[in-house]
């Protein structure tokens, strides 16, 4: 009764006011319950359609052979007498991914800084010189003139009158404000006599905005403005033998020098002469190893350095100087490529060597290397254990320790450039016997779990291998009986299998981490992949935090994209005949494509996909030519076989 009075007595405006806040709750509450149902329902709909296609694509999966338990690519326990790995220091070489006493043991530091480094001895002397200096025959073996990027004779004594450069007269002042940049180029180029096109990627010849040009130069000639001009705005101008040059932008891999023929003549016969004097054969016999360093037969003496003056009035580049020594005696180690390199000797002059870091004989290669024949019989002696497992190895997870490939790839480099050695040396039984350690050593590699690093090393490996026979080959250095076992360990080489096994492990990592729902973590892994290293660190420190978020995503997308991650994996092993060891590339480019598509695609049951798959191709690519190349070098020997046979 008195709450009844009391609603009589209370103030129409009060009542409502109380009344209407009562709804208001009520309102909220309704609300909040309503859509956490539809939320609930959302989630449950979406859970049991992402299940329902996970379920669909592992059954397709499954009908296909793939993996989907750790049990179908774990290896059982061996026994220790033969295990690889138990054989003593093999696990400290191979199995940590520790440094050790192997790898410093083959680092190349002492080997660079070797007295008897050929790349330390200097093969020739070039002297730049104003383009009006008189030379004297004493003072060098040729003189030589170089004007817009081409190298040409010249004379002893003062210049000749037809080598003076008709344009070279020295322009007092040139001013120019806001002038067209092609503008520019073309007064420039009129005043220096020159004849030129712009090249179409300068994109100065259309109706496109171009840079404006304010500059002010005394006393310089036409051609050394326009030098300048070009190099301000990463521009070069490249002569040609029809008598007219082209504007064009800087070529990345440096200047492009333009060397008459008579020049490369007449330098060649001079550096066959110094060669052959000094006791040097030409062409050089030699190689490159597989770390890049050049190996020779023997020294490379000249009876002098060859001494070159050069008459210019233009600023050479080291580069633009490495490109006037001829390389044809050099080609067996150069490829026809300038192997050179340019450094100051002087003021003025420049000493030229032979640019590889590392030049040696093979038999300072050898003695070099020797020092490492111990632990190279420790690991033959490892090899002769029939199987290889990883001591304390747990394979019911995603995180295998990774093998020391650091160790296997420097083994493996060294092996195979005592290889190369022994070829140049004619003795193939030697070289033959360091490549079946190589060969052997692979095992290392392909012995389960096979991680993808590991499958890919094995396919690297396997082409140092294969490079270092076909070196044999050129040689006309295998005999009958080496090429015999060599064909032997060529049959034995299914590089397929192995990348096969290694992408079944990488795809059933992604999925259990998906599963799992450490999908923070797995985009953390993807992340160097996919975000640029100098990205401020705030910016990286709200990335990673904002990776949390992805907990709430709703388990059935989850599921939805497993499937898609599975499917886009599979596209690529269906492209894999391990048995043959055969890849269809049609099919690579294909599943490729597939997997673009879905990376622009950011669907809910793509978005995860997108991030955490990045495309195989080029490994696929380089399984397949690597095992195309065991063939060809199968087919390689057969024919030197046969060769051999017919010489009897």
């Amino acid at each position: 009764m008195d709450k009844l009075r009391t609603a009589a007595n209370m103030p129409l405006r009060d009542f409502w006011k109380r009344l209407s806040g009562r709804r208001l709750v009520r309102r909220a509450a309704l609300c909040v319950t309503v859509g956490t149902a539809l939320l609930a329902g959302f989630s449950a709909e979406e859970y049991w359609r992402g299940k329902n296609t996970w379920e669909k694509c592992k059954t397709e999966l499954a009908a296909k052979g793939a993996a989907l338990e750790w049990n179908a690519l774990s290896s059982a326990p061996i026994a220790e007498a033969d295990n690889f790995f138990a054989a003593p220091g093999m696990m400290e070489w191979f199995g940590s991914a520790e440094p050790n006493d192997l790898t410093e043991k083959l680092s190349l530091a002492s080997l660079e800084a070797s007295p008897k480094q050929l790349s330390k001895r200097v093969l020739a002397r070039i002297e730049v010189v104003p383009a009006d200096a008189q030379v004297a025959e004493q003072e060098a073996d040729i003189v030589l003139q170089y004007r817009d990027s081409s190298l040409a004779l010249s004379t002893f004594g003062p210049i000749p009158p037809e080598d003076a450069d008709p344009d070279s007269a020295i322009l007092p002042l040139v001013v120019m404000d806001e002038v067209p940049l092609a503008n520019a180029i073309q007064y420039l180029a009129r005043h220096a006599g020159l004849n030129y096109l712009l090249d179409p990627r300068t994109q100065l010849g259309g109706q496109e905005p171009q840079p404006s040009v304010t500059i002010r130069w005394e006393n310089v000639t036409a051609r050394q403005a326009l030098a300048a001009l070009l190099n301000n705005y990463n521009l070069e101008r490249v002569n040609s033998p029809q008598g007219f040059a082209r504007i064009q932008p800087k070529d990345p891999s440096g200047p492009k020098v333009s060397v008459e023929a008579s020049v490369r003549e007449r330098l060649e016969m001079m550096l066959r002469t110094a060669l052959e004097q000094g006791g040097t054969p030409v062409p050089i016999r030699g190689v490159v190893g597989a770390q890049g360093i050049t190996l020779v037969d023997r020294p490379i003496v000249l009876s002098k350095p060859l001494r070159l003056v050069v008459r210019t009035d233009e600023k050479l580049t080291e580069k633009e100087m490495a490109q006037f020594v001829p390389t044809n005696a050099f080609a067996a180690i150069c490829g026809g490529k300038a192997c050179f390199q340019v450094a100051p000797a002087s003021a003025s002059a420049y000493g030229v060597t032979l640019s590889p870091r590392i030049t040696c004989t093979a038999a300072d290669y050898l003695a070099w290397s020797d020092r490492c024949q111990p632990e190279f019989d420790r690991i033959r002696a490892a090899l002769q254990r029939p199987s290889a497992r990883l001591l304390g190895l747990c394979e019911q997870s995603g995180g295998i320790p990774e093998r020391n490939f650091v160790s296997v790839r420097m083994v493996t480099q060294t092996l195979a450039q005592r290889a190369q050695c022994w070829l140049m040396l004619n003795q193939p039984d030697a070289a033959l016997r360091e490549l079946e350690l190589v060969h052997d050593l692979r095992r290392v590699l392909t012995c389960k779990p096979v991680t993808l690093v590991a499958g890919m090393l094995n396919v690297a490996v396997t082409g140092v291998y294969l490079e270092t026979i076909k070196d044999g080959l050129r040689m006309n250095a295998w005999k009958e009986s080496q090429l015999a076992v060599i064909e032997g360990q060529l049959s034995e080489i299914n590089l397929v299998p192995p990348v096969i096994e290694a992408f079944q492990r990488e795809r059933l990592n992604v999925l259990q981490m998906l599963e799992s729902g450490r999908l923070a973590e797995l985009y953390r892994r993807s992340e160097p992949v996919f975000v640029p290293q100098a990205q401020p660190n705030g910016l990286q420190k709200l990335r990673n935090a904002s990776y949390e978020l992805l907990a709430l995503v709703p388990r059935g997308w989850v599921y939805q994209n497993m499937a898609t991650i599975g499917s886009l994996h599979q596209g690529f092993l269906d492209a894999a005949d391990g048995t043959n060891g055969v890849i269809d590339l049609r099919q690579i480019d294909a599943a490729t494509r597939r997997a673009q598509e879905v990376g622009q695609q950011y669907l809910p049951k793509t978005f995860m996909a997108a991030a955490a798959f990045p495309l195989f191709t080029r490994a696929w690519q380089t399984v397949a030519r690597n095992q195309a190349l065991v063939n060809e070098v199968c087919a390689g020997c057969e024919r030197e076989r046969a060769r051999l046979r017919q010489s009897l």
